[in-house]
């Protein structure tokens, strides 16, 4: 497996090459602006919410005596708890909501490589597409909530509380790069298809999603360029596979 995650990455090195070509530019700009716009208002919302989650904390668990500096960490812990249940649905926000623009980049990428023309994407295909991609992102975020919660109560033992963590970051790797692999399976495959192809070859998923999440940290910019970045990736990828 780490063979194949060494593999992706190797695949996300060369999709860099593809920002700059003309073709390419129109799916990084509608997806990028869509990914940041999103990225910027859910940021927007954390630092709001967190104030009142704070608040809501102070009053059930603090009194007039606390310290300030208590307050005001109490507040900044919400804020990151808050961020980190982003980290969670975001990525799935984004795949729904780029589907339409990632699944034409995709079968463009693969329409280059294999030398047959693209055919135009229809609005019904574009439609079914998002449709698939709802469905998809629901049942994948039931499963890694499953398995999130179960490696969180395992790592309330101590000393594996440390693998836990790096196995919860490899289970959200796994799904993110799950569904940036789909745009390209969803022209082959039916769901439990794609779920049979992408558990064959998880490291090639957990790279492509570890390199996702990682971009996302990078303000703004990791936004803007995630969505491009890995759909092309993943797609350079599965080619090798199929």
């Amino acid at each position: 497996m780490i063979s194949d995650i060494l593999s992706s990455f190797k695949f996300t090195i060369q999709s860099l090459s593809y920002l700059t070509k003309p073709w390419v530019l129109k799916y990084l700009l509608i997806s990028g602006l869509v990914s940041t716009l999103v990225y910027v208002i859910s940021i927007y919302s954390i630092y709001q919410f967190g104030d009142d989650l704070g608040d809501l904390l102070i009053a059930m668990l603090v009194n007039e005596n606390t310290w300030q500096w208590v307050v005001t960490a109490v507040e900044w812990i919400t804020r990151i708890i808050l961020f980190v249940a982003l980290i969670f649905v975001f990525k799935y926000v984004v795949l729904i909501i780029t589907s339409p623009f990632m699944s034409a980049l995709s079968e463009d990428i693969e329409a280059r490589h294999s030398g047959i023309a693209r055919s135009s994407q229809s609005i019904g295909f574009q439609i079914k597409s998002m449709v698939r991609g709802i469905g998809l992102a629901s049942s994948n975020l039931m499963r890694e909530i499953s398995l999130v919660v179960l490696l969180l109560i395992i790592g309330l033992i101590p000393v594996v509380g440390i693998v836990s963590t790096i196995l919860i970051f490899l289970v959200q790797a796994y799904y993110a790069g799950f569904g940036n692999i789909d745009f390209f399976m969803e022209r082959r495959f039916r769901i439990r298809e794609s779920r049979k192809f992408v558990s064959q070859n998880k490291g090639i998923a957990i790279g492509n999603g570890a390199v996702f999440l990682t971009l996302f940290i990078v303000p703004l910019l990791g936004a803007f360029f995630a969505p491009t970045i890995c759909t092309i990736s993943g797609t350079l990828s599965s080619l090798e596979r199929t």
